[in-house]
């Protein structure tokens, strides 16, 4: 009996120790593993969890009525069957991609990475030319991933065929360096195993917060002490979740504990206060006459609201915070959420506030404006004009159409090669010369797009991406390989700003081509518009589609 009972307790302590300790990533699923543990946060949806919950119940029941043929011709429609997603996660790098997870298609944004882990292994060249619509390979530290250049996304294939990466390039970049160097540690790691435990889980790394939380009151600081927040959802017959503090020491969890109870006090006063608000106006509404039909839905806003902030003020009262050695936490539990009264409440919400969002919109849009004297596109064209002509004064030709490497690959276009010729020596010597346009070190400059090839109607942020182009083809002044020289005899085109819907990035050897008898398309959507020249005479004009093909070869070549 002695040695049974030894026995037992030995067991129950391994139990107890393996529980308690963070499993490393070769222990988690492959799409957890690929989760750095010194992110700034990451949010995890556990997707057939959610599927099999009692709120998705009337969509099981409608792919039930589905044979297994309509199923599978269905997920073979996209580059992965939505029904083999097992997780979702949600990784933020940095605070930044925290506040703002998808910014803009800048070359050097960060933006939050998107982890997604299949319960069977899919097709690489299906996944990697699927999720964007033009991708190339780019290798970074050996690693592969299919880059889109339009919006500087691109996809990372992990090798197990199960999980696959989309992402802002930089982040990607940023997530391979952490792949390289192993499981590093960080205040994450050892909460990534609780994904495969909830239906949603999220954790945040509040030491990368401190600067975005220190603006927060004195009596809320303690919060902030934390290693970390985490939030876990599960969906059962009722909605369970909890939000958990953990701190590195009791006191700490104690001042934390003090700091969430006051957030909730403070959190109660503001939804009563709310309450209070929408029940005034639900009462003043039709004290002096009959509501009229179209003043419904804000008023039935109202009265849901008000009964919303009711129920919101009996769940905050019902929270209990807890001490449980150095962590603090709160669990409520919730009725399964009635989704055809929050759909109603959401419409009418909308429907309310269309017309304020028109009135908002009107002011925004400027009236007609008398146009200038002279047309900026003349103005932008002659300088690049005379930039062209000082880089011919110097050497005795133009610059060629795409500045090449050793081996003939194109790295960079013509409009980099001016740099020193528009006042931007400083920014031509801060390239690498060597390197192709889209190179992590050269990208960082795109966004400095030198402000005569910009179109600042089109592109006011200056994105990087121009209109300014250049033709080349067989009798075109931009013929060849050789340098190209100006003519003797008459003018020639040597630049435009087009009217197409295709600008390019600045730094990109990409223009136009000219095909025997057929002209590029310059004028994009208006076929009756003009397109703006440069020729080689230094002179700028606007051409219809009659007169431009006239100047685009040389007149032996016509």
């Amino acid at each position: 009996m002695a040695r049974i009972l030894s026995l037992a307790a030995g067991a129950f302590a391994l139990t107890w120790l393996l529980s308690a300790t963070p499993l490393r990533a070769g222990d988690l699923p492959p799409d957890l593993a690929a989760v750095p543990g010194d992110a700034a946060g990451f949010i995890s949806v556990d997707v057939q969890k959610v599927l099999k919950s009692p709120l998705c119940e009337e969509l099981r029941a409608s792919l039930a009525e589905l044979t297994p043929e309509e199923l599978t011709a269905s997920g073979k429609k996209f580059a992965v069957d939505p029904l083999l997603v097992e997780r979702v996660t949600v990784v933020f790098p940095d605070a930044q991609t925290l506040m703002k997870p998808d910014p803009e298609y800048r070359p050097t944004a960060m933006s939050a990475l998107v982890v997604v882990g299949l319960s069977k292994p899919f097709e690489r060249a299906k996944v990697a030319n699927g999720i964007f619509e033009r991708v190339r390979p780019k290798v970074y530290h050996g690693r592969t991933y299919f880059f889109d250049e339009n919006t500087w996304r691109g996809v990372l294939l992990l090798p197990d065929d199960r999980v696959f990466v989309v992402g802002a390039e930089d982040s990607l970049v940023w997530l391979i360096d952490r792949l390289e160097k192993g499981d590093l540690p960080g205040s994450l790691a050892p909460v990534r195993a609780e994904c495969t435990k909830h239906a949603v889980y999220a954790a945040a790394n509040l030491s990368s917060l401190k600067q975005e939380l220190a603006s927060l009151p004195q009596q809320f600081r303690p919060l902030t002490q934390a290693r970390r927040a985490t939030v876990a959802i599960d969906l059962n017959a009722s909605i369970e979740g909890s939000l958990e503090f953990h701190y590195p020491d009791e006191a700490g969890a104690d001042a934390g504990a003090t700091a969430l109870k006051t957030a909730i006090a403070m959190l109660r006063e503001q939804v009563q206060s709310r309450g209070d608000r929408f029940r005034k106006q639900t009462e003043e509404a039709g004290q002096s006459r009959q509501l009229k039909f179209d003043e419904f839905p804000p008023h039935f806003v109202d009265v849901c609201w008000v009964g919303i902030s009711r129920r919101v003020d009996k769940a905050l009262q019902s929270l209990a915070v807890e001490r449980r050695d150095t962590n603090v936490r709160i669990v409520t539990t919730l009725p399964k959420a009635n989704t055809l009264v929050m759909g109603i409440v959401g419409i009418t919400a909308l429907g309310s506030n269309t017309s304020s969002a028109f009135k908002a919109v009107g002011p925004a849009i400027r009236p007609g404006e008398k146009a200038p004297a002279v047309a900026p596109e003349e103005i932008r064209l002659k300088k690049l004009g005379r930039a062209f002509d000082a880089y011919h004064a110097e050497h005795g030709h133009y610059p060629p159409a795409a500045v090449l490497g050793k081996d003939g690959t194109p790295l960079f276009s013509w409009r980099v090669a001016l740099l020193p010729y528009l006042g931007e020596k400083e920014l031509y010597s801060q390239f690498r010369l060597n390197e192709p346009w889209d190179s992590l070190h050269n990208k960082k400059f795109i966004e400095k797009m030198p402000a005569g090839l910009n179109m600042p109607f089109i592109y006011p942020k200056n994105y990087g991406k121009t209109n300014v182009k250049i033709v080349s083809g067989s009798g075109t002044l931009f013929d060849g390989p050789d340098a190209a020289k100006k003519p003797s005899d008459g003018s020639m085109l040597l630049a435009l700003e087009s009217g197409d819907d295709e600008p390019v990035w600045w730094t990109k050897p990409a223009d136009l081509k000219y095909i025997t008898d057929q002209a590029p398309d310059v004028f994009g959507r208006n076929p009756h518009g003009t397109c703006w020249v440069l020729l080689t005479d230094g002179s700028v004009k606007p051409l219809n589609q009659k007169t431009f093909p006239k100047l685009l070869v040389r007149p032996e070549k016509k």
